[in-house]
């Protein structure tokens, strides 16, 4: 092997080295982004709008939030998320030059979303001109007998205003379809959560993609911190530890739900886009009943009544 060839092997090998050594510190920091904040509870402090564009937030910016936009954003979509509620964080995703800190389910609008309602509400193509229209034209231009051609011209009048019945029955029922899928669309829109887009357009900095970073970043519109979460929502104080229901928590799993509770007295799914929701009804010691609701098997509310 000549020395320029044991050259390049050598750069090759390095380069390699280092893009495995990049890709394995980016796994471990989204496994660490992950293990510090999927299934965990926080307070926003703005209103959110429903859908996938989220909120921007540029924290190097000498304005991070562009309030007019989000205003404008909230205007258009509604608003799936209201200041003070409480959600659970779903997805925390470092993707280019920002992070994605999705909320109970991150918000509507993505492929899946669309295509589910398109196929739930669909709307049939007009109809054009046929090649037996194109067909009966050409032999009305080529018939000398005048009968004959009457007769051609009919059945040519005839197939067009069946066309034209047809287009404004389809015109119709587009209509309604268009109507309904907009309404739908408006309901899960306004259940299927919002996130935040932290965007350095100039790169993620040192630091940044941490849970420091992330939290400091979104400092002035995420409450992280659960005692002031409670004072918020007015919690009462929790039932004594032995209790079934003071044990269930956002994030737990329906198998871990129902280790505490036990099986489910009625279950109903439903499918809002990508998203599965799941309702499960419990009844539990002294008389109460608990109705859950999960996210892809996920709790992320649950009410409890006597």
């Amino acid at each position: 092997m000549n020395r320029l060839s044991l050259q390049a092997m050598r750069a090759t090998l390095s380069l390699l080295a280092l893009l495995t050594a990049s890709s394995l510190a980016s796994a471990q920091d989204d496994t660490t982004l992950r293990q510090s904040f999927e299934g965990r509870p926080v307070v926003v402090k703005i209103d959110m709008p429903g859908t996938q564009e989220g909120v921007e937030i540029q924290p190097a910016a000498e304005i991070p939030l562009d309030i007019r936009k989000l205003a404008n954003s909230i205007k258009r979509y509604g608003i799936a998320i209201h200041q003070g509620d409480q959600v659970m964080i779903t997805k925390v995703l470092v993707k280019g030059d920002h992070i994605e800190f999705q909320l109970a389910g991150g918000g509507f609008g993505v492929m899946a979303d669309t295509s589910a309602l398109s196929s739930a509400y669909p709307t049939a193509p007009l109809r054009y001109e046929s090649s037996r229209e194109r067909e009966l034209q050409d032999q009305i231009r080529n018939e000398k007998d005048r009968y004959r051609r009457d007769r051609l011209q009919d059945d040519l009048d005839r197939m067009r205003r069946q066309r034209e019945r047809d287009n404004t029955a389809i015109t119709a029922q587009n209509a309604i379809m268009t109507q309904q899928r907009n309404t739908r669309e408006a309901e899960l829109r306004l259940k299927g959560g919002s996130r935040f887009n932290i965007k350095y357009p100039k790169g993620i900095p040192e630091g940044a993609a941490t849970p420091e970073g992330i939290r400091k970043a979104l400092a002035e519109y995420v409450d992280f911190n659960t005692q002031t979460q409670s004072a918020i929502q007015n919690v009462p104080e929790p039932p004594p530890a032995n209790d079934a229901v003071a044990q269930l928590q956002m994030g737990q799993t329906i198998a871990q739900v129902e280790a505490l509770l036990g099986p489910a007295e009625l279950a109903s799914q439903k499918q809002e886009g990508s998203i599965t929701v799941m309702t499960r009804e419990y009844s539990v010691a002294n008389g109460r009943h608990v109705s859950a609701q999960f996210v892809s098997g996920v709790l992320t509310s649950f009410t409890v009544k006597p």
